[in-house]
């Protein structure tokens, strides 16, 4: 999923947040006569709207159940998890995010199969690409709810003519409109996420699932090399600079996710959305962007709350949940029964999603080296796009991405 930013949307009920898990209920009754609550609690770094919606969704639809769900957010969610991984006494009970950590948190030991609280007929519901997203080494650990990859977002006031359909006929775009004082579609074409598109589409890879890294792939050198033609006409590729410029109309498109959807309404542009898979490179394949995929992951510790988990997760896998999620939020579902739904069909955005990931999209890595792939590949790209030697520097830097890769174990 993208690095820098997060995903928006309005909540219906706000859900009071304690820090921590509370203890397990019991179905023994109070002195009043009502059954005990069990309290379960999962951490997010996500949209605080969103996710206390899911948390009161699951708790209204477990009230008869007195299963109540709270939704506690933690910034650095990653960084909480591996810390409190194996704290019961405070760490949550389960946790939503992207599915490229899980490979990180599965040999901590810190996480359980996703099977042991969802039915196969339960995640059979999924598109299967969200639930494969999840699996690590044979098991799967993400309950998925949408799914996200980069789109083309332009500006229609300001788009000139029609979309070209070839990336040669994107680059022709932009250097016509650079010539014209103005800019095409920016992107950040040092950042290896932002860069994917091109090296997936190539064949290129930045790393395999034996934990091989491809810098010096012949394909990703030729991916870098084509990607390094459009840096010229795209300012200077930074992230503030980009949007920027294409939220105060100075630039035509640019390459975002849902996370960016606020921010253009809220600049008040008439955006449209076309999917990268519909741009042929010269090899003819569409562009591949990476698919991020947004769920819950269950501590191993919970395990004995195992009951009231499970129901949580099959109330926020409700259809009504997963339209709400589109409507409010633009989020692409990942379950297969609300992808026909009329506020899935009359989203543009989310219709582009769907289509690039039936066509090219690319799960984003999710072994544990991935994380530190990160930085030599950037670093690749950066020098490439500066005029750099391509076969020198991808030497230099797939040697520093084995060296990172040795320092892990």
């Amino acid at each position: 999923m993208k690095r820098q930013v997060i995903i928006p949307l309005a909540a219906l009920l706000s859900v009071v947040a304690l820090a921590g898990c509370a203890p397990e209920g019991n179905d023994s009754s109070t002195s009043s006569g009502t059954p005990a609550s069990t309290t379960i609690t999962f951490w997010h770094d996500n949209d605080k709207a969103m996710m206390d919606y899911l948390a009161s969704a699951a708790t209204d639809a477990l009230k008869d159940e007195h299963i109540v769900v709270q939704a506690v957010k933690k910034s650095g969610i990653q960084d909480q998890i591996k810390l409190y991984g194996n704290d019961a006494s405070n760490g949550p009970d389960f946790f939503f995010g992207a599915h490229d950590a899980i490979g990180a948190y599965a040999e901590m030991g810190i996480l359980s199969g996703i099977e042991n609280f969802a039915s196969a007929e339960t995640l059979g519901g999924f598109m299967e690409s969200t639930v494969d997203a999840g699996e690590y080494k044979g098991t799967k650990y993400l309950f998925p709810l949408y799914a996200e990859t980069n789109l083309l977002f332009y500006n229609k006031d300001l788009w000139k003519g029609e979309m070209p359909t070839t990336t040669e006929g994107l680059l022709q775009y932009n250097k016509s409109r650079v010539a014209e004082g103005g800019y095409g579609f920016l992107n950040q074409y040092n950042d290896t996420y932002n860069a994917a598109p091109w090296v997936n589409g190539f064949g290129g890879f930045v790393i395999d699932a034996n934990a091989n890294p491809g810098i010096n792939n012949a394909a990703t050198k030729e991916a870098a090399a084509y990607n390094a033609k459009f840096a010229p006409t795209m300012s200077d590729g930074a992230y503030d600079t980009i949007t920027n410029l294409f939220l105060e109309g100075k630039a035509d498109g640019i390459l975002a996710g849902p996370w960016f959807v606020s921010s253009v309404k809220e600049a008040g542009i008439d955006c449209g959305y076309v999917s990268l898979s519909r741009f042929a490179l010269p090899n003819g394949k569409g562009l591949a962007p990476y698919e991020g995929v947004q769920g819950f992951a269950v501590m191993k510790y919970a395990e004995a709350k195992k009951e009231a988990i499970g129901k949580a997760l099959e109330a926020m896998a409700d259809v009504e949940v997963a339209k709400a999620l589109a409507k409010d939020y633009n989020c692409t579902p990942a379950l297969t029964a609300a992808s026909n739904a009329s506020e899935v069909t009359s989203n543009e955005m989310i219709k582009e999603t769907q289509y690039t990931i039936a066509q090219t999209a690319v799960p984003t890595p999710n072994i544990p080296e991935m994380g530190v792939m990160w930085t030599p590949f950037t670093n690749f790209l950066t020098a490439v796009n500066k005029g750099g030697d391509v076969d020198e520097n991808a030497e230099k830097f797939q040697n520093e991405a084995l060296q990172a890769i040795a320092n892990m174990h």
